[in-house]
């Protein structure tokens, strides 16, 4: 009878490769002989985005000449995420009557819609306009014609200008980051969880739409936590746009 030889072969592990900082290791490996344990995340943990800092936010992105390249359509989508929390595909596709610049609290609505489906129920709500958001909005009050249904071209050209200026922080850092920086802002300044979802468009219970009282709460809470912006007079679009700047 043949005999079956088993041999055990220690994984091979790519050179200076370390283990991520705070993620946590459903399988780890050895990662030499003489001992300790070191862990490599999964593929979805690895190419999950990364928040950035708020620190960054404020002396990056929004710092005086950042951005400058970048059509005026574009960065505006950028100012409103930031300071929203809001899905870029939702920033797209705000339509003039989304806009809400004249009500006591001015906000934007990611309403229900007929001709399109939000992501799910929880997704419709009220977001009040703060800081560079609100600049933003008024700079166009009838949406973004430009970028309607081609939120991928508008996130093609941001991400690859932010790229180019040194604005991401690593290959995990994109344009949707800006989402999950929100979302960390906010859980910072110790809101409850209901309110977290309501601003996110995550589900939590039966979703609150936004009353004029809730409106206000979530108004002061933005305003607590905004990033620092110096008011600009309107700036018009310009007509002429760079080649590297069609997006």
């Amino acid at each position: 009878a043949s005999k079956i030889a088993l041999t055990y072969r220690r994984p091979t592990l790519r050179k200076n490769r370390l283990p991520q900082r705070g993620v946590r290791c459903a399988w780890p490996r050895w990662r030499r002989r003489s001992g300790g344990l070191t862990c490599h995340a999964s593929a979805s943990q690895r190419h999950k985005r990364r928040p950035f800092s708020a620190d960054w936010i404020q002396s990056k992105i929004l710092a005086p000449d950042a951005l400058q390249t970048m059509n005026l359509d574009a960065r505006c989508i950028v100012y409103i995420m930031i300071e929203s929390g809001m899905r870029l595909g939702e920033v797209c596709n705000l339509r003039p009557e989304d806009i809400v610049l004249n009500d006591e609290v001015p906000h934007l609505e990611v309403a229900e819609r007929t001709d399109r489906r939000q992501k799910t129920e929880y997704s419709i709500r009220r977001i009040p306009l703060v800081g560079v958001a609100l600049w933003a909005a008024k700079q166009y009050p009838e949406g973004f014609p430009r970028y309607q249904d081609k939120a991928d071209a508008a996130s093609a050209l941001i991400n690859k200008i932010m790229k180019k200026e040194e604005l991401r922080l690593t290959r995990l850092h994109t344009l949707y980051s800006f989402r999950h920086t929100f979302q960390d802002r906010i859980e910072n300044a110790g809101v409850s969880d209901r309110m977290q979802a309501d601003l996110m468009g995550h589900e939590f219970g039966r979703p609150i739409y936004g009353d004029g009282s809730e409106m206000k709460r979530r108004q002061a809470l933005l305003e607590k936590i905004k990033f620092a912006w110096k008011a600009v007079g309107p700036v018009a679009p310009s007509p002429k746009t760079s080649a590297s700047n069609l997006g």
